[in-house]
């Protein structure tokens, strides 16, 4: 089977507004048939977002958040789930590329696939639950999953928790139940993960599950 050309991008550590900035103009690209399938990979300066299921009230800005009174920016976002804390050791991946009607299940089953490759290249046991969107190692959550799509082309994604400041959770009020749990991929590794070789497996892993071979890479110091 001949295999789909993929671009790959690095935005490096980025401030969210100009990602998503950055991500919309690939988006367009995409829709007008400008460019191939687009790979973003990017760690993000702190913050939370909300998405369309969220709330700003989810989040606790009082005397609740003790453990994290870092000032963070809020975004509200278009992308699937609630709200979510981004930093830095948090390897955020958003696939640019088109679907049909009947794909979007699969889509994020396959995004959870790659994710699980991923993590079993390091030897890790990974697994999904069942009725939930998610990847979990043991009791830990270490896969997160919020898709947008316009004009049935796929943006936003997934966010992996490689070795991020986990205490920032806290500040969410779902992450504050005590029925979940939130973890690195590093809280299971005998030597530290860095976030380099963290993307050089997860393109690895894009390009098994979706049969893409890598045509370019990109990689940004500076976006607009």
């Amino acid at each position: 089977m001949t295999k789909r050309k993929l671009k790959v991008i690095d935005l490096g550590v980025i401030e969210f507004e100009k990602s998503y900035r950055f991500q919309r103009e690939i988006l367009k690209n995409r829709q007008y048939n400008e460019t191939i399938d687009t790979l973003i990979l990017q760690e993000y300066f702190p913050c939370y977002t909300i998405g369309r299921e969220g709330l700003i009230e989810e989040i606790l800005f009082d005397d609740e958040a003790e453990e994290y009174n870092e000032p963070v920016d809020v975004y509200e976002v278009d992308r699937g789930g609630a709200v979510f804390y981004h930093g830095p050791g948090q390897l955020i991946a958003y696939l640019i590329s088109p679907l049909s009607p009947q794909d979007i299940c699969v889509y994020v089953k396959n995004l959870e696939e790659v994710c699980i490759r991923l993590l079993r290249k390091l030897g890790l046991a990974a697994y999904r639950k069942k009725n939930r969107v998610g990847v979990w190692i043991g009791k830990k959550q270490i896969g997160f999953f919020g898709i947008g799509i316009s004009q049935w082309i796929s943006y936003h994604g997934m966010a992996i928790n490689v070795n991020p400041d986990l205490s920032a959770f806290k500040m969410i009020d779902e992450f504050n139940d005590t029925t979940f749990s939130v973890g690195s991929m590093n809280d299971f590794l005998e030597a530290p993960l860095h976030i380099k070789k963290a993307k050089v497996l997860l393109t690895r892993s894009f390009c098994e599950v979706y049969n893409y071979r890598v045509e370019k890479t990109e990689k940004f110091t500076r976006v607009a």
